[in-house]
């Protein structure tokens, strides 16, 4: 019989004798929304703003705890610090940006029962999505929202990334570079190369992206970061 379970950082809660009751609702995301007045206009006008964090909770059962003291110990190091939360009859995964464990040792105690609240980056991410690139191309997201992508461009001098034929260029590349779209930040290693990049950080639309580039580039290695609202 399929149990469903979670995976921290890729580690099943079952590794501790952990269980979830049941699988939660998961709350869509909330869109920042402003409505600004006008004089002499009728209606407001609307700004959409950025998407807001979920949270949601998570029971989950003790299965066995006869010497309940150091598994509680297990258990917070298991939870605390982890970045990524799966379910096991899922593709995606969240990105955690805290959690909340609210039962107090006597109540684990006495039931085995607990719940751990999740507060999560608004989007869920697909796994296992890194790709190579050595030719310009056309790559499709297969997202609802567009994706925040991390590029290594492999290759020497000054480099000019076009997508969906706006360009980005990348001045005295040695060996490589990172384009970081989720941090927006450029980098080589720990030293920073924001002030040899010129452009705006990429962006990955639903659907159809082309990628083309001018200099010397022999690879591109994408993380893309396909995500879902």
């Amino acid at each position: 019989m399929y149990i469903l379970d979670t995976l921290l950082d890729g580690l099943a809660s079952q590794s501790l004798n952990l269980a979830i009751t049941e699988r939660p609702e998961i709350p869509t995301p909330q869109q920042v929304v402003e409505s600004i007045e006008v004089e002499g206009r009728h209606g407001s006008l609307t700004r959409l703003g950025a998407f807001k964090d979920i949270s949601f909770p998570i029971e989950y059962n003790i299965l066995e705890y006869e010497n309940i003291k150091p598994l509680l110990r297990q258990i917070r190091g298991y939870f605390f610090g982890k970045k990524t939360l799966q379910f096991t009859d899922d593709h995606v995964f969240y990105k955690i940006k805290s959690l909340q464990i609210s039962e107090t040792n006597n109540e684990i105690e006495e039931y085995g029962l607990f719940t751990v609240t999740f507060v999560c980056d608004p989007f869920q991410y697909e796994l296992n999505n890194s790709l190579t690139i050595m030719q310009p191309t056309t790559l499709f997201n297969p997202g609802t929202i567009e994706s925040e992508p991390i590029l290594t461009v492999y290759g020497n001098g000054d480099l000019i990334i076009t997508i969906n034929g706006v360009p980005i260029m990348l001045e005295d590349v040695v060996d490589y570079v990172v384009v970081d779209s989720e941090l927006m930040n450029s980098y080589k290693g720990d030293v920073s190369k924001n002030n040899l990049m010129t452009g705006d950080f990429p962006l990955f639309i639903p659907g159809k992206n082309t990628i083309s580039w001018e200099g010397s580039v022999s690879k591109i290695v994408i993380e893309p970061g396909w995500r879902y609202i």
